[in-house]
């Protein structure tokens, strides 16, 4: 598989009922996978270490200029003010799409920065947010 660069990496929050809309301003997306461990290591196990996989986690960082016009902007200040996940129907409602996949599922906020304001430079947020309930990976 041939290299690449992280501009075809997207995060997407549902705008409404259907529809997808990209963060937009977007600088960095990342996603990260991670699964608990259950100790199970006893006398018997020869000093080696033992382990059982338990709870799958997903997290996920984003990070841009900042658009204060942008709806899914607007959904992720009014997420973190309210306390909520972005929205509270059964369906997927975050998507992170990239080349030849797609990953969907719920999060709920738990950081952000709205304006990082440096005086000579671009106003930029930053956000982090965990996933609540099952996440799906699409190849495309």
């Amino acid at each position: 598989m041939p290299k690449q660069t992280g501009d075809g990496y997207r995060l997407q929050i549902k705008d409404g009922a259907t529809t997808f809309v990209d963060l937009g301003e977007e600088i960095s997306v990342s996603i990260n996978f991670t699964t608990d461990e259950a100790d199970a290591t006893t006398k018997d196990s020869d000093n080696w270490h033992e382990g059982l996989l338990t709870i799958r986690n997903v997290s996920l960082e984003a990070s841009g200029d900042v658009d204060q016009d942008n709806t899914v902007y607007q959904q992720l200040e009014d997420a973190y003010f309210n306390r909520t996940q972005f929205l509270t129907a059964d369906d997927t409602q975050i998507k992170i799409i990239g080349p030849n996949r797609e990953y969907e599922g719920d999060a709920s906020m738990l950081d952000f920065t709205p304006a990082d304001a440096p005086h000579d430079g671009m106003v930029s947020f930053t956000l982090s947010m965990t996933g609540t309930g099952e996440w799906t990976l699409t190849r495309t």
